[in-house]
C-alpha cells in the first residue's frame, strides 16, 4: 500500500503559523546573525603587539589581523638589547631613526624640528610632512652568554668570570639561543640589522605594526621604558600596541542587540490555538440556536406574528370587553 507521510510537529506548526509569527522568527534569527557577524568582524580585523617582561624573562606576542597565524616568543631578559624611536612608512617599513625623540616634523609654524610648540606634536597621530609615521623598535639578540652558579641560579650577566663570585661557589656559562623561535615568525613582522649596524645580527621588531596613526603615546616615552628595563632600573615592563576597533563591527553589534530586544518586546512567538476559536464559535452558535429555540417556543405559545402581545393575554382582553358592556357602550 501507499505509505502515509506525516510532517514533524514543528514543521506542521511552522506551515500553519501566521505571517506575523513567521516574521518574528525571521527578525530574531537576523538579529542573532548580525550580532555574531559584528563580534567576528572585530576579532578578524583586530591586530596587536604585546611585550610583557618580568624580572627574568619576556614574552612577545604578535597577533596579526585577517585571520593570520599569531606568534609568541619567550626569551630571557638579556636577549632584549636596545630600543629606538623610528620613522616608518604607511606599510610599516623602516625609513630612519627618529632623532627628534618622537616630536616629528609635522610642518606649520613652530611645529617643526626645534619649534616652540613641539610639545603639541606628541598628540599628532597622522603622518609628518614626508608621509612617515612614528613608531619604535625593539632589538633582540638571538644568542647570548649567561652565567649560571652551581646552586642552579642565573646571575643574569653576560660576562665571565663573574666579578661578584662568592667563595665556595662555582659559576659556569651557557649559551641561550632563540634563533629557532625567531625563525618561526614571518619575516614581514621584523627586520635585520645591516653589516654597518652595531647590531647587525639582531632581530628588529617594530611595535606599531597595526596601529599606525592611531596611538597618541609618544614613541620616546615607550623607548625610555625599554631602556630602563635593559639597564636594570626597572624589573617589570608592559607595552601594548592594539589596532582600533572596526566601526562596521561596532555598528553591527549595536544594531543586532537593538533588533533582538525589539523583537522580544513586540514579537509574537506562537499563534492562538485553532481549537480556541472553534470552541468559541461553537459556543456562540449554541447560544444563537438556544435563543432562536426560545423565540420559536414563545411564538408557538402566543400565536406568533406582530399581534402576539395582544393575543398573549386573552383573559385580559375578555375582561376589558365585559367592562365595556356594563358601562353601556
Amino acid at each position: 500500500g501507499k505509505a502515509i507521510h506525516m510532517d514533524a510537529p514543528i514543521v506542521r506548526n511552522w506551515k500553519n503559523a501566521s505571517k506575523y509569527t513567521k516574521g518574528t522568527y525571521y527578525f530574531l534569527v537576523f538579529s542573532i546573525f548580525i550580532t555574531f557577524w559584528g563580534i567576528r568582524s572585530l576579532r578578524y580585523n583586530h591586530g596587536s603587539v604585546w611585550l610583557t617582561c618580568t624580572a627574568l624573562e619576556c614574552t612577545l606576542e604578535l597577533k596579526p589581523p585577517y585571520g593570520k597565524n599569531k606568534a609568541t616568543l619567550q626569551f630571557a631578559r638579556k636577549h632584549l638589547v636596545a630600543s629606538y624611536p623610528v620613522k616608518v612608512d604607511k606599510d610599516g617599513k623602516f625609513q630612519e631613526v627618529d632623532k627628534t625623540g618622537g616630536m616629528g616634523n609635522y610642518g606649520g609654524p613652530g611645529q617643526g624640528r626645534g619649534g616652540r610648540n613641539n610639545k603639541k606634536a606628541k598628540y599628532r597621530k597622522g603622518p609628518d610632512i614626508h608621509g612617515w609615521y612614528d613608531s619604535y623598535s625593539i632589538h633582540l639578540k638571538p644568542q647570548i652568554t649567561v652565567v649560571v652558579n652551581d646552586q642552579g641560579g642565573d646571575d643574569d650577566d653576560a660576562t665571565y668570570p663573574n666579578p661578584n663570585i662568592q667563595p665556595g661557589r662555582t659559576d659556569t656559562t651557557k649559551i641561550s639561543d632563540i634563533t629557532s623561535q625567531l625563525q618561526t615568525v614571518s619575516s614581514e613582522y621584523y627586520g635585520r640589522g645591516t653589516q654597518d649596524d652595531k647590531d647587525k645580527d639582531n632581530y628588529i621588531f617594530y611595535m606599531r605594526q597595526f596601529n599606525l596613526g592611531k596611538s597618541r603615546r609618544r614613541t620616546r616615552t615607550q623607548t625610555t621604558k625599554v631602556e630602563s628595563y635593559i639597564a636594570g632600573r626597572r624589573h617589570k615592563l608592559t607595552l601594548k600596541e592594539n589596532s582600533g576597533l572596526a566601526w562596521q563591527g561596532v555598528l553591527a553589534i549595536v544594531f543586532g542587540i537593538f533588533t533582538f530586544i525589539l523583537t522580544l518586546l513586540l514579537g509574537q512567538f506562537a499563534d492562538e490555538p485553532k481549537g480556541f476559536h472553534a470552541a468559541k464559535s461553537k459556543r456562540e452558535e449554541q447560544q444563537l440556536r438556544e435563543r432562536r429555540r426560545r423565540q420559536q417556543q414563545q411564538q408557538a405559545r402566543y400565536g406568533g406574528g406582530s399581534s402576539g402581545v395582544r393575543r398573549a393575554n386573552p383573559s385580559i382582553n375578555k375582561r376589558s370587553t365585559v367592562g365595556t358592556q356594563r358601562r353601556g357602550y
